[in-house]
Parts: C-alpha cells; sequence; structure tokens
C-alpha cells in the first residue's frame, strides 16, 4: 500500500528540478462482517500476484448446486469437494439455511464463487506437510446425514470434509475435520467438536492415510 508522500523540506525545496526523491434445518448464526478491503494500490507486490494465482472463478449453471459444481471437470472433478466451495464463498452463501439438502440446493444462475486451483491446492497441501491426524465426526449413509454439522463446524473455522469409506459391504459418508500434526492437537479438538454439536460420546481422532490428506486437505 502507497503511502501519502511526506512535504518536502526546504533543502530539499530547492533542489535541482531534474532530482526525484526516492493486502434436519438448522438455522446458523449469520457469519461476522469482514473489514472492506483497503483501496487498490498503483502496483502489485509479488505476494498479492502469487495469491491471485491461487484463485479462480466460476460461473453457477441453470439447476446448479454446490454438488455439481464441484464436480464439474473444470471445478475440482469431484462432488465430495463441495464444502471446499463452501469455505471460499460463505458471504455469498450465509443466507441459505443449514438444511440437510444444503450441498444439492439449487444456486442462482450466474453467481460468481471462488475456488483454489490445482497449484492452489498443491501449495496448500505442501504448506500442510504431514499433518495426518484428523477427527471422526459423523458417518450416515447419505451425504443428508451429515451435512447441517458439516455446515456448522466450517462456519465456526473448522476444515471439515467428507470421505467416503467402506463398512461391511455398504458405502457411507463420514465428516472430518482436520489436520492436525498429532493427537494431542486431534484431542483438545475433539472436545472442542463435542461441545459445539453437543455430542453425547467424544469424537474420535484417527490417523489417516496420506492419499485422503493429498485429497482434501489443499482444498
Amino acid at each position: 500500500m502507497e503511502t501519502a508522500p511526506q512535504a518536502a523540506s526546504k533543502e530539499e525545496q530547492r533542489a535541482p528540478k531534474d532530482e526525484k526523491p526516492s493486502p434436519k434445518e438448522t438455522t446458523l448464526p449469520p457469519l461476522e462482517k469482514k473489514g472492506s478491503a483497503p483501496g487498490a494500490v498503483a502496483a502489485i507486490s509479488p505476494t498479492e500476484s502469487q495469491a491471485a494465482s491461487k484463485e479462480a472463478f466460476c460461473k453457477v449453471r441453470k439447476n446448479e448446486s454446490l454438488l455439481d459444481i464441484a464436480g464439474r471437470q473444470d471445478v475440482y472433478g469431484d462432488s465430495l469437494k463441495w464444502p471446499g466451495l463452501f469455505r471460499l464463498n460463505m458471504n455469498s452463501l450465509e443466507k441459505m439455511k443449514a438444511t440437510e439438502s444444503f450441498a444439492t440446493e439449487k444456486l442462482p444462475e450466474g453467481l460468481r464463487l471462488k475456488y483454489v486451483t490445482r497449484d492452489g491446492a498443491s501449495e496448500n497441501l505442501a504448506a500442510m506437510g504431514d499433518k495426518l491426524w484428523v477427527v471422526d465426526i459423523a458417518s450416515a449413509k447419505t451425504m443428508n446425514g451429515v451435512v447441517p454439522s458439516a455446515i456448522l463446524l466450517m462456519r465456526k473455522g473448522y476444515h471439515a470434509y467428507l470421505a467416503k469409506s467402506q463398512l461391511a459391504g455398504e458405502e457411507w459418508i463420514r465428516l472430518r475435520v482436520g489436520f492436525y500434526k498429532d493427537i494431542l492437537e486431534a484431542l483438545k479438538v475433539s472436545e472442542e467438536v463435542k461441545a459445539l454439536l453437543n455430542m453425547s460420546e467424544t469424537p474420535m481422532p484417527i490417523k489417516i492415510e496420506r492419499k485422503e490428506l493429498e485429497r482434501f486437505a489443499g482444498y
């Protein structure tokens, strides 16, 4: 950000003219509004340029939902990554109620949504390191069973994500939050989540395989 130039001293004023001085339906509380961005600067710094390269925008097509958009090949190509879209666009989607069908609700056509580019996801993953500990919050046979809790957790700042697993020949959707460096950090989050969701039992910390980290941590 450029600052206003200081008034020249008498010596500078006498200098020759050619010399120049040398950033289940649950109605959730509204999100807090962030302060407005500072005024535009004359030049973009290298850091700002790198941040911009991590971001991209897509427009909602007719009858599309977050699930549909996440599954588009020009976005994530993976419908399970719709929570990543929600995290980046909470201000645009804050008026939507956290119903079980939230992920499949049709969005306004033409709505502009931000998403993470592949390069950006790779950089995010590299910054994450080997944080393989997560907290396993809940499981359901359909996505609808975990959506309201996922929305609440994300609005509270947790990196919630959804993963599929097989148990006794049946497919389950698992709601998890991550990503933590060790079991102690994950246990602390377990207690926080138990209180936040009014759970009768403390959710279990688990250590995931690296391929799960690579699939979800960057988004």
